[in-house]
């Protein structure tokens, strides 16, 4: 018996096929009158969640892959169908097809904004961060890039969806910290209530409690007791707080607190770690000799970037 088309294009989507099943399915959409790819998305469409906003990432990966197929082989049909994916599988697919307006709140180096949504709950948006959600705000869906605190109003009839890469959070009311910045390891703290944690093709992290923090990536998950949350949430305060932080991490956050390029000089060196309280408005220069007089690191400034040596 032929394999189901239907099946093959969720498998594909999903990211679960072979290499041969890949190039069988983009060879259909490239090629046929696709109608299986019709019913697939008809499919996708009425069984998507009303509260789910669905991860973008791979979507985008297998679009990418079938642009360089296309610009091989022109053909009117071949670029309908390809905006047809871009549309149905690049955008948040609620939002596209109920037409509904987004807000996108962004900060830049150094800035933190606060502001509370129509429902209630208060966010938090630390230094290069940004949150997408929809003006009314009815199904409490937010896709979120950098770090973000939520402080949540109950509701059990609508849970409140953060999404971030592969991962997203569910509640109904509670206050926890998502930092997901680009490459670095997703991080989502508990400081108040339970917070449950999924993933792409239905992974289910499990629910987190207060004084939790889980750490995510496809390779590794960390599930650790904070005993202060408030630490992780200092930036709040406009304090950088490090806790045995490892050099390229104090690195990356000083870079989104500071308008300033710092390179590691040495970086396949023994990279030393760090705990210190970095309080508002110290500047960058003090925070390098507050860094450097533990002499496990010394810098200097080299064009228009600093050059940071781990000793």
């Amino acid at each position: 018996m032929p394999p189901d088309p239907t099946t093959q294009l969720k498998k594909y989507f999903s990211g679960e096929c072979s290499r041969e099943e890949q190039q069988m399915i983009e060879q259909l959409l490239l090629t046929e009158d696709n109608q299986a790819f019709s019913a697939y998305l008809q499919a996708e469409w009425e069984a998507i969640p009303t509260n789910v906003i669905p991860d973008q990432t791979l979507a985008e990966e297998r679009y990418a892959r079938l642009l360089k197929k296309i610009h091989k082989k022109p053909d009117y049909k071949i670029w309908y169908w390809a905006a047809a994916i871009a549309l149905l599988l690049i955008l948040p697919l609620k939002f596209l097809f109920t037409g509904t307006e987004l807000e996108t709140i962004t900060t830049g180096t150094g800035e933190h904004k606060d502001f509370v949504l129509a429902d209630g709950s208060h966010v938090w948006l630390n230094c290069e961060s940004s949150i997408t959600y929809s003006k009314k705000f009815k199904e409490r869906n937010i896709t979120l890039k950098g770090e973000a605190y939520f402080s949540v109003t109950k509701d059990d009839a609508h849970p409140f969806i953060v999404s971030f890469g592969h991962y997203y959070t569910r509640v109904l009311g509670t206050s926890f910290d998502i930092k997901a910045y680009g490459e670095e390891r997703p991080m989502i703290t508990v400081t108040e209530g339970r917070v449950s944690v999924g993933g792409n093709g239905g992974v289910n992290y499990g629910i987190l409690k207060a004084n939790n923090r889980l750490t995510l990536s496809p390779r590794e998950i960390t599930l650790e007791k904070v005993p202060d949350t408030m630490q992780i949430v200092a930036w709040q305060k406009g304090e950088i707080q490090f806790h045995q932080t490892k050099l390229p991490a104090v690195v990356a956050e000083l870079e989104r607190w500071y308008n300033t390029d710092l390179v590691i000089a040495n970086p396949n060196a023994n990279m030393p770690s760090f705990t210190v309280v970095i309080k508002p408005n110290t500047s960058l220069d003090d925070v390098l000799q507050i860094l450097s007089m533990t002499n496990k690191i010394s810098y200097r400034q080299a064009d228009n970037k600093i050059l940071i040596t781990a000793n």
